[in-house]
């Protein structure tokens, strides 16, 4: 039988590098609630490569980077909604099994000490997590749910504010071309507006309707989440005086009832409209445009060129004094 460590050796005589030159030491805490630092992780599918990525370790939460600057991590391990396991193996790694999950998680420090600490530091952080008195499968269960952190809807209600972002991803066929298309993992993009009742607006335009604000009830009374594949939110980080309320309002009632337009001329011709007296919008142009309304965009950029894509990216819009937070998935499960 081929063990997980053997496979390395069987299928390739890749030797693993070390990690980036300009990489930080490993980092724990006195207490080893918290580390960071650089692991190798072997990727689930097929028979890639090990890979170098980014870990911390706090809060009972375990995320993993493409470098030390992403504000997104590439996955995320909740213990506080997920029951786990850890195992060494052999040349400093571990393994984390999650119950009822298909796969293993396969990971390799630098050195021993690296290992050592790695191991108390996810114990403390297993033990700390607010499941240890029951098995918790709900999340692990789903498929590839490391992908995004997972948030609660009644969390997303009681934390959303005005200006943060909404995404989503559709089930239907002609969604998954359009993602394809604009190289995003999202179709659809809307902003979130709050009532002063506390209630949850989005603020989007569709084909069906144009500009719109919908309560975000009706996507629970309406069933149309169940329309969707996933639902992301991202917090939109910034002061949010008087002023840039006021701005937007104006932009919200100055828009609303126009009609949705798409077209190749529209993303060619890139033509810089004041923000608001466009006469229609696509999604993501509808937001930008309302960043741009608030001063979070510059007078001069051209929101005709933007795509979901451009949101979902750390580094994808050239924001003033403002930027976005990880993407976390609205799990309606939990």
């Amino acid at each position: 039988m081929i063990d997980e460590e053997s496979i390395e050796i069987a299928f390739s005589s890749y030797k693993p590098s070390a990690p980036p030159e300009d990489a930080s030491p490993t980092k724990v805490s006195e207490t080893f609630e918290s580390i960071s630092g650089w692991l190798r992780r072997k990727p689930i599918h097929g028979l890639k490569k090990w890979e170098w990525r980014y870990f911390t370790l706090a809060e009972s939460k375990l995320k993993y980077y493409l470098t030390e600057r992403d504000i997104t991590p590439s996955g995320v391990f909740n213990f506080n909604q997920l029951t786990g396991t850890i195992a060494t193996i052999k040349t400093k790694g571990f393994v984390i099994d999650f119950h009822s999950c298909q796969h293993r998680f396969f990971y390799k420090a630098q050195n021993e000490e690296d290992k050592r600490n790695w191991l108390t530091a996810l114990h403390i952080n297993m033990m700390n997590a607010q499941n240890t008195d029951k098995i918790m499968n709900a999340v692990s269960m789903k498929e590839n749910f490391w992908k995004y952190e997972r948030v609660s809807d009644y969390w997303f209600q009681t934390n959303a504010n005005t200006g943060d972002l909404i995404f989503f991803q559709a089930k239907a066929v002609g969604a998954k071309i359009q993602r394809n298309i604009g190289r995003s993992s999202f179709d659809h993009i809307a902003m979130v507006l709050c009532y002063s009742s506390g209630k949850i607006g989005v603020f989007e335009v569709t084909s069906a309707n144009g500009v719109a604000l919908v309560d975000w009830d009706d996507f629970h009374s309406l069933n149309w989440i169940d329309y969707y594949t996933k639902i992301v939110y991202r917090r939109l980080e910034v002061e949010r005086s008087e002023f840039l309320l006021n701005d937007l309002q104006k932009f919200v009632n100055s828009t609303s009832g126009k009609s949705f337009g798409f077209s190749a001329k529209k993303i060619i011709t890139r033509v810089n409209k004041k923000a608001g007296q466009e006469q229609d919008f696509f999604c993501s142009e509808l937001v930008a445009s309302a960043y741009k309304a608030i001063g979070l965009l510059p007078a001069d950029f051209k929101t005709t060129g933007v795509f979901p894509m451009h949101f979902e990216k750390d580094d994808g819009l050239p924001l003033r004094n403002a930027t976005l937070g990880p993407l976390l998935q609205i799990d309606f499960d939990l």
